[in-house]
């Protein structure tokens, strides 16, 4: 998570397809999570009936919700990223 904070995508963990969303989600963003200051805290939020899982990454000034859906060989395969008012 810490290279996806940095803008870095980890290929070898997700889909090409997922990459390449991520990629768009981020961009999307009105501040990027790397401008938001230290984290300091990750909370799990909620698990989807399709197995997907979202992640709430709290930083000094604001904070970032992920959702993350995994294949069966364990690659992501689909994100969503929004940042929490």
């Amino acid at each position: 998570m810490d290279a996806l904070l940095q803008g870095k995508e980890e290929c070898d963990v997700m889909t090409g397809n997922a990459d390449n969303l991520l990629r768009t989600q981020m961009g999307k963003l009105p501040t990027p999570p790397a401008q938001l200051g230290g984290l300091r805290s990750v909370i799990f939020v909620r698990l989807f009936p399709a197995g997907g899982e979202t992640y709430r990454f709290q930083f000094e000034h604001g904070a970032v919700e992920y959702q993350v859906f995994l294949n069966a060989a364990r690659k992501i395969n689909a994100f969503g990223v929004g940042l929490v008012e």
